[in-house]
């Protein structure tokens, strides 16, 4: 499966589910082939304008239903006053993921592809809010902000998303592990030494059982790639921010590169 964003470490669960989540409005979101998305209510009432504050529709609790049966390569961005969802449905791994979002009354919210961040479409809370059973009246309450990734598969396929923000995507990163040890890093074939900030694709060959591949940002924790007893190929994408880097491998020399803003 290609790899194109993703972001950021996205702490966060499926947002608090009860037993009625089943009796919620909803918000049906469907990725397209295209790499477009079309939000609507559950009666096909289309969401969303290209321009602020966009369609109008009652505060409250929703499931947030996101359907990509088509497989896009996209990363779905919602986000506005207690709200904060985005998901790359593991690049078409996943079919259908279902999440429980508040949307604050007279609040605007933004919804997007992250790979294309200029493409933004708004809709807008009234002043009132819908009960669970979807009717007027009822006083919703924020719920906390939800970031979403699906989980990663297999070690060898699995693609996730580390660092934090809305920031660009950059490009792919070419990481190898040699069989005798040695680690390398490059982009379009020439050995990485400065970097734009923002999101990168690092796919990792490591054809060795004994080393690993590990970057990490100077004062910062360390981020694994792959294991010091993994060999095979794996993908993640990492929000890589302004600073100084290093990567290698455990007792290994460490070899840095610059992140510039």
């Amino acid at each position: 499966m290609q790899a194109c964003i993703g972001l950021l470490v996205l702490a966060g669960a499926l947002g608090a589910q009860s037993s009625s989540a089943a009796d919620l409005p909803s918000l049906n979101v469907f990725f397209q082939k295209d790499r477009t998305f079309a939000l609507s209510l559950a009666d096909g009432t289309s969401v969303g304008t290209s321009s602020a504050p966009g369609t109008v529709i009652p505060a409250g609790t929703y499931r947030v239903n996101v359907d990509d049966t088509a497989q896009a390569v996209m990363q779905f961005h919602l986000a506005g006053p207690g709200v904060e969802l985005i998901t790359n449905m593991t690049f078409g791994e996943d079919a259908a993921q279902t999440l429980v979002e508040t949307f604050q009354p007279n609040s605007t919210y933004t919804y997007r592809d992250d790979f294309q961040p200029s493409l933004v479409r708004f809709f807008s809370t009234s002043s009132t809010s819908i009960s669970s059973g979807g009717s007027g009246g009822g006083t919703s309450t924020a719920s906390t902000p939800t970031k979403i990734l699906p989980a990663p598969t297999s070690p060898a396929t699995s693609q996730d998303i580390v660092g934090s923000g809305v920031v660009s995507f950059r490009g792919t990163l070419a990481a190898t592990v040699s069989a005798a040890g040695k680690l390398t890093l490059t982009t379009k074939g020439k050995p990485v030494s400065t970097l734009k900030a923002g999101l990168y694709t690092f796919t990792v060959h490591d054809d060795s059982a004994r080393r690993g591949f590990s970057i990490q940002k100077v004062k910062s924790g360390a981020i694994d790639l792959t294991g010091v007893s993994y060999k095979g190929t794996h993908v993640k994408t990492v929000n890589l921010k302004a600073g100084q880097w290093m990567f290698y491998s455990p007792a290994a020399r460490k070899q840095y590169f610059i992140v510039v803003r």
